[in-house]
């Protein structure tokens, strides 16, 4: 530090030195505002000008800090290294021509300078000139055998010119001079990382810190291989760099990462908001944020951050990705996939915009799309589970699909991620065929959700002597429905950030006898662990069809749902109960009111079913029901997606293309993404017949219907999907009102249209008839379904007995 002659420039001094002590600390806001402050004193001090524009630059506002760096250059032309970094926040900025002007002005004062030939090579205009100035740092690095700058200097050239050995070599060459640069460590590890040589790139890393343990950016970096390896290490990596540098928003963004991939998420939130009070308008750290606000249904506060992610920059694919994920979640359609387009055009091998498309597109009902989209995710990432488990779920939403193709990808899906255990689990429950028997259910719906619904009877139900009920959730967002449960089980344990595997040993460490895996393709359910041998018996129940998966037994069904001699195929043996749907009468029902025919003149036929369900040939069904009842209207409604225009749009177009014109149809939509029961139910009281989707039936909406005294027409397919409505009108006591094909379909609606008497004692009668009904009886059926759970055991106990030669 030069010494001024005055009191002034001694304050300057004295100011410019506190600066500095921040400076190396990595607090950039701090050491700017010493820096500021001794310019107030000295507004021409070349080093204060540098060192602040210095630390604007390493803040991550290169602009701001140009013109600092610029009036530094001139206010000490003659020092070599003021024009060099005035030249590098000028090419940083894109002022090539001047950043060349200002290199060209620090090597007439220092010639050899490697650093700056090459940053001059990256600039230069011409080929020519980029090859003399190859020779140049050649040969300045020659000059200067011995030093390390020249050797990273000549590494970064060479690495610009795509010569990846030689920039590694002159890198570690540059190592065994300096062991302790940082620079050429810091750029060695580089190359190894964009080599995809992660385990080279820690040793890289690992060294440097032996060497320098306080290097914050060693330690951030470090911790970007880990978490590029899937390991949590990351975490801790990232934290002792935030310790270090607890000012630098680069190093709590990625600690915010680091946490959304393992176990503890709630703390990433967090960092992601110190990221951006360190360093405003940082778009990762905003993308990042908006993410974990959408893991938490936080949908409004979720794209008020992707948004202000993608102002500053609107080119990323990956922020549209998220922020078409966001909209979709939320129920505005029309503005999701626009962004999904754009992630597309931007990133189209990017995973995640492939991905988020596939749902906007089942979302708006075109499941054929969605389909093409999440296999062409699965091009791009064939080792992600999630996407081939997406994969898997929409084509049970796709009319005439084979079951043989069907069948065909779910063994594809479980000969990739249903590993096979190293060798056959000893289990040390007794075998007694006939003691209490401890039966797990496996879920990660246990809240607020039709799954809890249907399996409620199973465990309030139970005979507690003989059946000891432990639940095993997964549960990211716990509810009310979620506490009751917890009181109506013997036992109740979180698998949640557990592997499939750890989630195995669980269950065996509680002795589980039976183990029955819920819903295994919806939601977050883990049909995989049944590869793991968590239980003797491992039972699929309430899924979309099989799941392939080495393990998993038997799949309960009754005999409308699974036939005999049925089309699908399965992995697992079917096992017959006489009722398998068993429902719950709806508190909070409103009164059944008459059928709206009666005051308007005209059927009302409706369906409240999720859009994704209303396929082309689900249109064809009711275009010929409304064709075959003149005057009669449909009525449609699914929470708040028909708030979508393009929603709209398409069911308008593929009505018009059945000879059905808009007028006819009376589309319902609510302003919240879930309604309240009572006021969702009331709307049926608008409705003289709902009609059934296909091939995917309605399972809660078939109930509600039934509940508010509507009939219902389904038509029986050959999927268990396509006979889920089938089940329960047969356990309700109206077979009748199945069709075995389209013609029987729109028949059996157009008879229940002529029929205003009928409709009417329906509605005072109808509701009665299914609380008594083989449907609603809870305890007969749960007899049933536990006697089916004390067969497979005694199966079981007399298959390992045999084998034991006992």
């Amino acid at each position: 530090m030069r010494a001024g002659d005055t009191e002034a420039d001694r304050a300057a001094a004295a100011l410019i030195d506190e600066g500095l002590a921040r400076h190396r600390a990595g607090r950039m806001a701090e050491a700017e505002a010493y820096y500021r402050r001794a310019l107030e004193r000295v507004p021409d001090s070349a080093d204060a000008l540098h060192l602040a524009g210095l630390a604007t630059f390493q803040a991550g506002r290169p602009a701001d800090a140009l013109p600092d760096l610029a009036k530094a250059a001139a206010a000490a032309p003659l020092i070599a290294q003021f024009h060099a970094d005035h030249a590098l926040a000028a090419m940083t900025t894109g002022r090539a021509r001047e950043a060349e002007a200002a290199l060209r002005r620090s090597l007439s004062l220092e010639p050899d300078n490697a650093g700056s030939w090459s940053t001059l090579g990256l600039v230069g205009q011409a080929t020519a000139e980029y090859l003399a100035s190859l020779r140049r740092a050649r040969r300045a690095a020659a000059i200067e055998a011995l030093s390390a700058a020249a050797q990273i200097a000549l590494g970064t050239l060479l690495a610009a010119s795509r010569d990846l050995a030689g920039a590694a070599k002159a890198f570690r060459q540059a190592l065994r001079l300096d062991p302790k640069t940082r620079d050429g460590r810091l750029k060695l590890a580089g190359l190894h990382q964009e080599a995809g040589r992660l385990d080279q790139a820690l040793a890289v890393y690992d060294e440097g810190l032996e060497h320098d343990p306080l290097s914050a950016e060693l330690h951030n970096n470090r911790g970007n291989v880990l978490l590029a390896q899937r390991n949590l290490e990351a975490i801790a990596t990232f934290r002792r760099a935030a310790v270090i540098s607890p000012h630098l928003g680069e190093i709590h963004n990625n600690l915010g990462n680091a946490l959304m991939s393992g176990p503890e998420q709630d703390g990433a939130g967090p960092e992601f908001r110190r990221a951006l009070a360190a360093k405003k308008a940082f778009a990762e750290a905003n993308n990042g944020l908006g993410r974990w606000l959408h893991d938490r249904e936080r949908y409004a506060e979720a794209k008020k951050a992707l948004g202000a992610a993608l102002e500053v920059k609107p080119e990323q694919g990956e922020f549209h990705a998220n922020i078409a994920a966001t909209l979709r979640a939320s129920g505005d359609l029309d503005r999701a996939i626009v962004h999904a387009r754009s992630a597309v055009a931007l990133a189209p091998a990017m995973a995640e915009a492939h991905n988020n498309m596939a749902s906007v597109m089942l979302a708006l009902g075109d499941s054929e799309s969605a389909v093409v989209h999440y296999g062409r995710t699965l091009a791009l990432v064939p080792s992600v589970l999630e996407v081939h488990r997406n994969l898997l779920t929409s084509m049970l939403y796709v009319a005439g699909l084979s079951t043989a193709r069907l069948f065909a990808e779910h063994r594809r899906f479980a000969a990739k991620f249903a590993a096979a255990p190293a060798a056959a689990v000893a289990f040390a429950n007794a075998r007694d065929p006939d003691r209490r028997l401890t039966i797990g259910y496996l879920s990660s719906d246990f809240r607020h959700h039709p799954i809890s619904r249907n399996v409620w009877p199973w465990i309030s139900d139970r005979n507690a002597e003989k059946f000891k009920v432990v639940a095993f959730a997964d549960v990211q967002k716990p509810d009310h429905v979620t506490e009751q449960l917890k009181a109506l089980v013997d036992e109740w344990h979180s698998v949640q950030g557990l592997s499939d595997m750890e989630a195995a040993r669980l269950i065996r460490r509680q002795g589980v006898d039976v183990l029955v895996i819920l819903a295994s393709h919806f939601d977050r359910n883990r049909g995989l662990v049944a590869a793991h041998q968590p239980a003797p018996v491992v039972v699929s129940a309430h899924d979309g069809t099989t799941s392939a998966v080495p393990g998993m037994g038997y799949l309960i069904a009754d005999l409308t749902v699974v036939p005999r001699r049925s089309a699908e195929r399965f992995s697992e043996r079917v096992v017959r109960v006489p009722v398998f749907s068993i429902q719950r009468p709806i508190d909070g029902a409103p009164v059944i009111g008459p059928p709206p025919v009666l005051a308007e003149g005209r059927i009302t036929f409706g369906s409240f079913n999720n859009p994704s369900k209303i396929t082309g040939e689900t249109v064809r069904l009711w275009a010929g029901a409304l064709n075959a009842v003149p005057g009669s209207r449909l009525m449609l409604k699914y929470r708040n997606a028909f708030a979508s225009a393009r929603l709209r749009e398409r069911i308008y177009g593929l009505f018009r293309a059945e000879g059905i014109g808009p007028e006819r149809l009376t589309i319902v939509s609510s302003t919240t993404t879930a309604d309240p029961v009572g006021a969702h139910l009331a709307l049926y009281n608008h409705v003289d017949i709902a009609l059934d989707t296909v091939p995917f039936n309605g399972s809660t909406t078939t109930f509600e219907a039934l509940w508010m005294g509507v009939p219902v027409v389904t038509l029986l397919g050959e999927t268990m999907m396509s006979r889920w409505a089938a089940s329960m009108l047969v356990r309700a006591g109206r077979p009748n009102w199945v069709a075995l094909d389209g013609a029987g379909y729109v028949a059996r609606a157009a008879e229940w249209s002529a029929d205003r008497e009928g409709l009417a004692a329906l509605r005072r009668s109808l509701r009665d008839e299914v609380v008594q009904s083989r449907l609603c009886d809870a305890g007969r059926s749960v007899l049933h379904l536990e006697r089916v759970y004390r067969a497979l055991w005694r199966r079981w106990c007399r298959d390992q007995t045999k084998a034991a030669g006992d």
